[in-house]
């Protein structure tokens, strides 16, 4: 076994890379492969990619979906990027992600895997596309990949769900789950402070977004402010804002809204907070990630006027969290909610499989 292979898929996956490194990968002096998207050359992930390993080797992949209709460069990119796999059979694929294009690539060209997955199952939401089942299924049968389902959402049709029609045998949860094996880190200790930490979203540009809508996160958002004026606000915005609701909560705050870069994860920054008052969003991931770190936590989508798909989809999210969690009524947020500082850290199950890997190549040095 000469080392790891990682796939890295959107910004979380650096973070959570970071503590698998740290928690579970720190028993080896390893090598890794890292496979990721061009773009994340840019110089403000490196410093957290380095915490990774020094000693990584960049895939950087140009664009290669499922649904790119300029089918001759998909062609040429999906060959390229097999003929770069074939070389790393001695390696152990770590993926956090199994329905995109360049993830079905490596899960089908690396002999020893290991899929990370979050337990939600919102797969009710979705209907099966048997014409883009079969279109999919051309590319999986030219180049010997994982057969796939692809799934439309019953609200916005643009969605789209894509399952391997095969599971992967080594899979583990990221949280704790009766599901199977289960990958968990320690949260932080989170002490008290005057930092109130905003979770941006899309509310403008959401296709169901309506000016009640709007109107009514305008209104939570200037309780907050009237609530806790003498706060510092910190505001991580989603990767694909367009900017328009930074604007419109500036004004609601004053200016006073510290904003962080969008292209660096959430969960990284998070990482560095030692004093937080709480945290705060409509129903950002963020929020979720943020209560499993020790901080505490809250969301408000459960007052907002939003139709039953969308709310059933972001309960799946947020399942398994306090009620206090989920605000119903901003200008009384309960602040003897108890921070979450007891997640029962469990690793043991990927530990245990790397070290089958490993022993079974014996032969070979990590």
């Amino acid at each position: 076994m000469k080392g790891f292979a990682i796939n890295l898929t959107n910004p979380f996956d650096v973070y959570f890379f970071i503590n698998l490194k740290k928690y579970v990968l720190n028993n080896y002096d390893i090598n890794i492969v890292c496979f990721a998207p061009i773009a994340w050359k840019e110089a403000d992930l490196q410093p957290y990619l380095d915490k990774i390993s020094h000693n990584i080797v960049y895939i950087s992949y140009p664009d290669c979906r499922y649904f790119n209709f300029n089918i001759v460069v998909n062609v040429i990119h999906i060959r390229r990027l097999i003929k770069q796999c074939r070389g790393l059979n001695e390696y152990i694929l770590v993926t956090p992600d199994k329905s995109t294009l360049i993830s079905n690539i490596l899960l089908s060209n690396f002999k020893n895997k290991i899929l990370l997955q979050y337990p939600f199952d919102d797969s009710d939401l979705y209907k099966r596309s048997k014409i883009l089942t079969f279109y999919v299924n051309i590319y999986c049968h030219l180049f010997k990949l994982n057969k796939v389902f692809v799934d439309l959402h019953k609200e916005k049709e643009v969605e789209k769900l894509i399952t391997l029609k095969t599971s992967i045998k080594d899979t583990f949860f990221i949280e704790k789950t009766s599901k199977g094996g289960s990958v968990v880190f320690p949260s932080n200790t989170i002490y008290n402070g005057n930092e109130i930490i905003i979770f941006g979203s899309r509310f403008i540009d959401w296709k169901f977004s309506t000016t009640k809508l709007v109107d009514e996160i305008i209104i939570i958002f200037k309780n907050i402010k009237k609530n806790y004026p003498n706060a510092s606000y910190m505001y991580i915005p989603h990767p694909r804002e367009s900017g328009e609701e930074l604007k419109l909560l500036q004004d609601i705050f004053e200016k006073r809204l510290i904003v962080k870069n969008k292209i660096i994860p959430g969960e990284l920054i998070l990482q560095q907070v030692e004093k937080n008052m709480f945290c705060i969003s409509i129903g950002s991931t963020l929020s979720r990630q943020a209560y499993l770190n020790g901080f505490r936590s809250y969301t408000f989508y459960k007052s907002l006027t939003l139709n039953r798909h969308i709310k059933d989809a972001l309960d799946k999210i947020h399942s398994n969290l306090p009620k206090e969690y989920f605000l119903k009524n901003t200008l009384s947020i309960e602040m003897k909610y108890p921070k979450n500082n007891a997640t029962d850290a469990n690793f043991d199950d990927i530990n245990n499989t790397i070290k089958g890997y490993v022993e079974n190549n014996t032969s070979q040095v990590i």
